[in-house]
């Protein structure tokens, strides 16, 4: 896991998509839902739930842990 990815994920949750996220960290969709589930491989659990016709990512459990984790500690870098 590096901070990049992490960011990826705050990006995310930030935007509520991983289509803008994408936009935004000038990188395709592709490579962060591949980005994203090579995070969630290496934690061991799922961070976001995933359904056809959702409008807005939802974290699980564990995602909204993980968030609660790191979003303190990269807000005191920027």
């Amino acid at each position: 896991m590096n901070l990049s990815d992490v960011e990826l994920f705050l990006m995310i949750v930030r935007t509520q998509s991983i289509t803008k996220a994408s936009e935004l960290l000038f990188l395709s969709q592709p490579t962060v839902s591949q980005r994203l589930r090579a995070l969630e491989e290496t934690l061991g659990y799922p961070l976001l739930l995933r359904s056809k016709g959702l409008k807005r990512i939802e974290l699980t459990q564990q995602g909204a842990e993980f968030l609660r984790l790191w979003h303190p500690l990269l807000h005191r870098h920027h």
